[in-house]
């Protein structure tokens, strides 16, 4: 198969490309493939049968072995499903066979199959030829180095179960590594395998004990490791012949001792073999005793082979913390009892526990659990994210394995018993579930091909709610998550609709993360939103630093039980650890290593101790955690591949410094971030570097990340590190800039005083005044006012009277107003009001407000008594709130509440009619999910309106309705309530705020349903009024957004592009305001228009970040308007890029199922359209017309006539229709459109063929 042929057939993410095809087995095929990102080959493992078996185990090879780093097992890298293929990769390993490395030159004719207790019959024997000669030495080394890694597995609670020379491989420098852990198993507890009865493995190499289905453990692997041996001294097997044979003689009687055949030197192997291949597992030697023979062996003489590769395993180095070393979290189990408690009188409850890295989330949690195992008092079913995965439904899946697991445990008639009627839909997400006997006799689920992936989801989602109500009958089920900050989104959905009531499971729903990054883990962000507005109860249990006192117990239970009684060890090592429990590990571990514990050591310091243990790191990853700690603050991964110097060493560098907890990472795309996994260690690594390599470092970042447009603000830490003062000045100066023009006053002072302290002689007249503006705009009267007065010292003549205004301003600001803020706090201080001096302030402010006017409700009392006092204050703070509304929303809002609850109080009806309305119309940017609280403030509204009979107030009430119907993409309703406003308003005076914002929900709404002629008609009447009356935010609104399409309607797109740039030459460059993301649409309408998608999606990929940070993507419109042009903008560039078509489509794709979920009217046809291109580009002909199909129904089902028109047109074509052709050209000219074709590929770029282009 050539190399494009299999990544056709293999349809992988593009960051993959296959090199050549290494191996296949009964499961799966494996590939060496290059890592365009990480610029490193890998091997690359792909599941071929996809059942539900082998995905189980597939999942499980990858995830049981996820935490485990072991220079003699091979390293796991990265679990995902791509285009329905399940894939991991894992290190590529060049070498031999444990056999052909020891015994070179012997003949191996065929390799002895794997068999499974599902396909046992299929298996076939090996016959062994003799020949060649066993290299002691080699043998010596390489039997050592199999024991450690396999000692490693055992450690960990894992079984490897199918040991042969075929999964074990010898590198050319002599490194062994053991391979293929499909069938890994846990040991429990009692060091005993879970599945007693299973028989799986390769019978040559079975033991006796797992070959009758008997309980087995450790002992089991050591025979394989025996077989191996024999096998490589006499060139045969201990036992020969058909499977089934050699199971019962191996249960019968001992192998011939080949110990008299062997040359003198061979024999102590020979008798090590013996002991090991005892039928008896109890008389097997254990690891220890395994090694002892080994150097026993070597005549001591350690042949340097055998510690090339030595070294402990992470899981018992770093992250041992049993469970009964849990101490000082008392008060966190007691809430955590508590939480159950509330489970077991019928309640569904969340549990979510957090706390920063090293603090012990995960030992807490598993004690509790544990706990209630053992005393059974609750199913446990847990599961957990893993940061190196991209599966669907991340954080679900690996629970779902567990229950799948824990039903196969059950009888058949208890399964049924359990099952919800619609569980198809369940397994069809969730395939493992097929291996559930009852489940899989129910079909494949054909049924469901063809329905809405919503629904779909919907009902599985039911189901899986039904089946844990079931389960939770009989006694309550703890379900618990851990790591979930790297979980999905999709989860997070089934995470809140588990326990709404009514009905509601009696599930105890464990979720545990890091609390670092509750902030920017999207599913940890909607979590905690779904917290606030939850109807079951919530717990949260933040896990902290230990107390001295708790320290102390925890270390010397340790001590005590490693055989070290001295009593003043616990508080040194206590008061050196910071209250983190991994560094009492640590410290215990360095104790113990000297003098094993009998005596403290003398000024024993948890920085020497790391210090100590980052000296065993190689040196790729020791570079790569100097670069990552001297950062200061997260970097992209290849910034810190770049500066490190790492090209293939660097995945073996992030998974030692991942799994040792060294470094924390986002992922493993060259754009995810890394930092070290706590600052000690930041602070550690970084204090014991030399000058000099600080200084060198520090500049290669600068450097770097200079490249790449880093933020400036960090590279004034770089520079100044690097000695170069002039670069820190230039972007200390920048970075307060840019500071300033966020609106983070308070950040772009201390960058201003710093640029200050750069380049003493650059104090210039300019740079104390941006200072001083800084330290004003922060809202730091008395510090401006000092800044603004050292300016005096060196301002022009011309200057110095305004620089002294404004020193007295700030001054005044301190207990004191000048002219012009003293008439705003005048307003506000006889409203009873006080501005909000933050963003965040107001924000709270607007939030607490809200929610007390939910728990208060609209009511008011009957009669109302005159009060002019009143009445100015809520007219004060009406102005406010409508004059702030256009430049600080938030601050607006917050005013505008304000006034209603004032309204509200006075009971003084024609306010409150207007309050209710304006703010149902603010909260319906939220989108339909939020109809039934704006249809109940309208309706209080019109209540009072109909009984007042005043048209300003009647108008204010459609105002409202307006935007109510324009945010739920009711866009006829929209222009119909503004219709009426404008009629109502005929009759007021003061209203061109009002008129003029009705004047732009009707443009944009027209724009919407397809009157763009008309539309294109009013923007340039409505301008040309705008600037005639000097009104910027008119003028500026009307050249921006859909209204920009007015010249595009004349095909005069270099026009439009003129217009968004004189608009925004204009408006402030501060911040990211609606505005700004009005022009971002236009700009990306003009470049679709001219048939540049590939500078639209590069427009859109740069504001995304601001776009977001400026929360108006938290608008549903603004949302879904961005997602359709984002994906027709990758559709667009596909014809431009065609060497980027699969990632470009996949980026689409990946927006229409985000449009699709949106729980809106206008979304889910856009996401068809969207999906129609994307068929037609792949040539999925069927798939496109259906699409198309699908969105004509939808637009016009939203009354969007524009959209549904293109449709119609790219059906047309497809279906060969001259008529129905011939009907969208003639809507599109009575519509004026100018250029149908760039009309149409602007709306609907992507469609792929030649002959689809519309003419």
């Amino acid at each position: 198969m050539s190399r494009s042929s299999q990544e056709h057939q293999l349809s992988l993410p593009s960051r993959l490309e296959v090199r050549r095809k290494l191996g296949e087995g009964a499961f799966g095929s494996v590939y060496e493939v290059h890592d365009r990102e990480l610029q490193s080959r890998v091997a690359l493992k792909c599941l071929e049968r996809l059942d539900a078996h082998s995905l189980f185990r597939f999942k499980r090879e990858f995830r049981e072995l996820a935490d485990i780093v072991h220079p003699n097992l091979v390293r796991l890298h990265d679990l995902f499903c791509f285009d329905s293929r399940w894939c991991f990769t894992m290190e590529l390993i060049h070498g031999v066979s444990f056999f052909d490395h020891v015994r070179p030159g012997a003949a191996y004719p065929n390799d002895a199959p794997t068999i499974d207790s599902e396909d046992y019959q299929t298996a076939v024997s090996g016959v062994l030829g003799s020949g060649g000669t066993v290299n002691t030495t080699r043998l010596r080394s390489a039997l050592m180095q199999l024991t450690e890694g396999v000692g490693a597995l055992h450690r960990a609670g894992k079984l490897h179960r199918d040991l042969k020379p075929q999964n074990v491989l010898v590198t050319e420098n002599g490194r062994v590594v053991v391979l293929d852990f499909g069938l890994l198993a846990d040991i429990d507890e009692k060091g005993e395998q879970e599945a007693a009865t299973e028989i799986v493995g390769t019978p040559a190499y079975l033991a006796p004990e797992a070959a009758a289905g008997l309980v087995h453990g450790a002992e089991s692997d050591w025979y394989s490791v025996g077989v191996m041996l024999y096998e490589v001294l006499t060139g045969r097997l201990p036992f020969d012949g058909k499977p089934v044979s050699m199971l019962i003689r191996k249960q019968m009687a001992d192998p011939v001792d080949p110990e008299p055949l062997l040359e003198p030197n061979q024999r102590h192997f020979a008798r090590l073999s013996m002991q090991l291949l005892a039928r008896r597992p109890q008389d097997r030697p254990k690891l220890e005793s395994i090694q002892a023979a080994l150097v026993a062996a070597s005549d001591h003489d350690e042949d340097s082979e055998i510690s090339s590769f030595r070294g402990e395993d992470v899981a018992s180095l770093i992250t041992y913390q049993p469970s009964e070393y849990l101490v000082g979290r008392e008060a966190s189990l007691e809430l955590m009892s508590k939480a159950f408690e509330n489970v077991v009188q019928g309640k569904g409850t969340m549990l979510r526990g957090y706390g920063r890295s090293g603090m012990g989330k995960t030992s807490l949690v598993r004690f509790f659990v544990d706990d209630l195992r053992r005393a059974k008092r609750a199913r446990v079913l847990s599961g957990r994210c893993f940061e190196c995965e991209s599966v669907p439904y991340k954080a679900l899946d690996s629970l779902i394995d567990a229950l799948t697991q824990w039903l196969l445990a059950r009888s058949c008639d208890e399964v049924v018993t359990y099952l919800p009627k619609d569980i198809l839909p369940l397994a069809r997400m969730f395939p493992v579930l097929r291996r559930i006997p009852v489940i899989a006799a129910m079909g494949d689920g054909e049924e469901l091909e063809g329905l809405d992936y919503h629904e779909v989801r919907k009902s599985a989602f039911s189901a899986l709610r039904s089946l844990f109500g079931e389960v939770s009958r009989r006694k309550p089920v703890v379900l618990w998550i851990d790591d979930l900050q790297w979980g999905d989104e999709d989860s997070a959905a089934f995470f809140s609709n588990l326990l709404q009531p009514p009905d509601a499971p009696r599930v105890l729903l464990i979720l545990s993360h890091r609390s670092e990054d509750t902030e920017t883990s999207p599913i940890l962000r909607q979590i905690v939103h779904a917290q606030t507005r939850a109807a079951y109860r919530c717990f949260e249990v933040e896990v902290s630093p230990l107390s001295q006192d708790a320290c102390e117990r925890l270390a010397s239970l340790i001590l005590r039980e490693q055989g070290s009684h001295d009593s003043a060890l616990p508080f040194a090592l206590a008061s050196e650890s910071g209250g983190c429990p991994l560094f009492v590990l640590h410290l215990v571990r360095h104790a113990l290593r000297l003098d094993g514990g009998s005596s403290p050591p003398t000024g024993v310091r948890l920085d020497d101790v790391l210090w100590e243990y980052l000296g065993t790191l190689s040196a790729p990853a020791a570079r790569m955690l100097r670069v990552v700690a001297l950062a200061g603050r997260s970097i992209e991964l290849s910034v810190a591949r770049e500066v490190a110097g790492l090209s293939g060493e660097l995945r073996e560098a992030l998974d030692v410094l991942r799994t040792q907890r060294l470094i924390r990472t986002q992922g493993v795309r060259s754009t995810d971030l890394v930092e070290p996994y706590h600052d000690r260690i930041r602070e550690i690594v970084t204090s014991r570097m030399s000058l000099e390599e600080r200084v060198s470092l520090h500049q290669a970042l600068a450097r770097c990340l200079e490249s790449r447009g880093a933020d400036p603000e960090t590279l004034v830490v770089h520079y100044r590190g690097s000695g170069d003062r002039e670069s820190a000045w230039r972007c200390a100066v920048a970075a307060a800039e840019r500071a300033a023009e966020a609106l983070a006053f308070r950040r772009a002072a201390d960058l201003y005083r710093e640029a200050l302290l750069l380049k003493p002689e650059r104090r210039t007249y300019e740079l104390r005044i941006k200072l001083a503006d800084a330290l004003a705009n922060a809202g730091h009267g008395a510090d401006a006012s000092a800044a603004y007065l050292e300016a005096l010292v060196t301002a022009p003549a011309q200057d110095v009277l305004e620089i002294r205004r404004k020193a007295a301003e700030q001054a005044l600001l301190v207990g004191k107003v000048d002219e012009g803020l003293a008439l705003i706090d005048d307003m506000l201080a006889a409203a009873g009001m006080k501005l909000t001096k933050t963003s965040l302030g107001a924000l709270l402010s607007l939030l607490w407000r809200r929610a007390w006017l939910r728990v208060r409700g609209v009511g008011f009392r009957g009669t109302y008594h005159h009060d002019p006092e009143i009445l100015r204050r809520i007219d004060v703070g009406w102005a406010l709130a409508v004059g702030l509304s256009n430049c600080d929303t938030i601050r607006g809002a917050d005013l505008q509440v304000r006034a209603l609850l004032l309204a509200l109080s006075a009971g003084e009806p024609s306010r409150i009619a207007r309050g209710l309305a304006l703010q149902a119309g603010m909260l319906a940017v939220a989108g339909p999910k939020c109809h039934d609280k704006c249809m109940e403030l309208l309706d209080a509204s019109r209540a009072l309106t109909s009984k007042l009979g005043d048209p300003f107030t009647l108008g204010w009430y459609h105002v409202g309705a307006a935007a109510v119907a324009y945010f739920e993409g009711r866009f006829g309703d929209c222009i119909s309530e503004g219709d009426k406003a404008m009629a109502a308003f005929t009759h007021c005076s003061g209203v061109s705020w009002e008129r003029t914002t009705i004047r732009h929900y009707a443009i944009w709404s027209l724009m919407w349903i397809g009157h763009v002629g008309a539309a294109a008609k009013r923007t340039k009447a409505q301008l040309e009024a705008a600037f005639e009356r000097g009104d910027l935010y008119s003028a500026t609104d009307l050249r921006l957004f859909t209204s920009n399409m007015a010249w595009l309607v004349d095909d005069t797109p270099q026009e439009a592009r003129r217009a968004v740039d004189e608009a925004m030459e204009h408006w402030s460059r501060r911040g990211f305001h609606a505005q700004h993301y009005y022009a971002l649409y236009a700009y990306g309408q003009i470049d679709l228009y001219i048939g540049d998608g590939e500078s639209a999606l590069k427009r859109v990929d740069q504001a995304w970040s601001p776009l977001r940070a400026s929360m108006l993507l938290q608008v549903q419109t603004v949302r879904i308007e961005m997602l359709h042009l984002r994906a027709r903008s990758a559709l667009a560039a596909v014809h431009q890029c065609p060497e980027r078509a699969t990632k470009l489509l996949r980026r689409a794709k990946s927006d229409a199922a985000e449009l699709a979920r949106e729980y809106s009217i206008v979304a889910p046809p856009m996401a068809e359209l969207i999906r129609a291109a994307i068929a037609s580009i792949e040539n999925q002909s069927e798939r496109c017309v259906a699409c198309l199909r699908k969105a004509i129904e939808g637009f016009e089902a939203a009354e969007m006539g524009q959209y549904a028109n293109v449709a119609r047109r790219w059906l047309a074509i497809r279906s060969h229709d001259e008529a129905a052709l011939a009907a969208t050209t003639a809507y599109m000219e009575s519509e004026g459109i100018q250029n149908i074709e760039r009309w149409t590929q602007m709306l609907a770029p992507g469609f792929a063929n030649p002959q689809d282009r519309p003419h």
